[in-house]
This record gives structure tokens, C-alpha cells and sequence, in this order.
């Protein structure tokens, strides 16, 4: 009998779900990434593709949207790899402007010459961005400057850092 139930309501979420809105996008830019108790800071250039957005409206001023952020980075000895899936909440304040806070997990290889360990990390941060509608055809075109904190793992001796995001991203509006 929940098996049913669950599949009734099931059948009654699919229609809202096909039926709303969605924001694909895709991101490259420029990310300062600076490691706790290492010398430098490292620099990556994401291009042509540094991550991927997927979103959904919830009311007219909030957009639930899922980042999934790609990166290396080397300075010196060290490089660092990374994949963050960030889910966010991006507050709309106006028509254009928008702030975004946002927590996630971040899956990091460090390798300092010497070490190479990896682990999943927590992060959180935030961004504010503007988005500017281009043409009547659902496209949008955003800039985004954020900051996240990654906490540091010391089970696995993955240290903190913070990385100092710069982006452009086009998206496209479905539905």
C-alpha cells in the first residue's frame, strides 16, 4: 500500500517537474586559490569550461541552482585537482543583481612533491552576480565574482584554503 502511495504522488510531481523551468549553464573564468600554511598562490584559468550550472526557479525572486565546479591548479612543487558540487540559492535583488550562499563538498588531490593524499573537503561561501537577458531567445549571460572557504581535512591532511572566483557564464533558459 506505500508502494502505491508513493508511486501516486510520484505521478503527480512528474507533470510540475517536466512542465517547469530549468537554467543550464556553463561557466570559464578565473580562479586564486591560496592553501593554508603554503608558500604561493595558485591561479586557473578555466577555459573554455571551469563548471557547470543546473537551476530551477522557486518563486519570483530565488533561483535553486546546483554548480559543478571543475579545477587544477600548480604552484611550485604543489598542484591541486578538484571537483566541488555546490548547491546554492541564488537571490535575486532587482532584475539583474544577485547574491548567492552556498555550501558544498569538494573532492581535492593534493600533491606537494613529496605527499599526494585526497579526500572530500566541506566548503562554503558566496557570490553576487549580475544577469543580463540576451535577446528574446532564453539566453542569459552572467557575471559572477565569489569566495569560498575550504575546510581543512585532518584526518587526510588535506589543508584549508580559500579560492577567489571570477566568471563568465552563458545559460540557457528550457521550457
Amino acid at each position: 500500500m506505500k508502494r502505491i502511495l508513493v508511486l501516486a504522488l510520484g505521478l503527480l510531481v512528474v507533470p510540475s517537474l517536466v512542465a517547469a523551468q530549468v537554467e543550464i549553464g556553463v561557466d570559464a573564468g578565473l580562479h586564486i586559490e591560496k592553501i593554508t600554511d603554503v608558500d604561493g598562490t595558485g591561479i586557473d584559468f578555466g577555459v573554455p569550461v571551469s563548471g557547470v550550472r543546473l537551476g530551477f526557479p522557486a518563486g519570483e525572486t530565488i533561483i535553486v541552482e546546483t554548480m559543478l565546479d571543475l579545477g587544477y591548479s600548480k604552484f611550485g612543487d604543489n598542484k591541486v585537482t578538484t571537483l566541488a558540487l555546490v548547491p546554492g540559492v541564488n537571490i535575486l535583488v532587482g532584475d539583474q543583481f544577485y547574491v548567492r550562499p552556498e555550501a558544498g563538498l569538494s573532492y581535492a588531490k593534493f600533491d606537494n612533491g613529496t605527499t599526494d593524499v585526497s579526500s572530500t573537503q566541506l566548503l562554503f561561501g558566496g557570490a553576487a552576480g549580475i544577469r543580463q537577458p540576451l535577446g528574446m531567445g532564453g539566453a542569459i549571460l552572467r557575471l559572477e565574482a565569489g569566495v569560498d572557504r575550504l575546510l581543512e581535512n585532518e584526518d587526510d591532511g588535506i589543508p584549508s584554503s580559500w579560492d577567489i572566483r571570477f566568471v563568465v557564464g552563458v545559460s540557457a533558459v528550457v521550457n
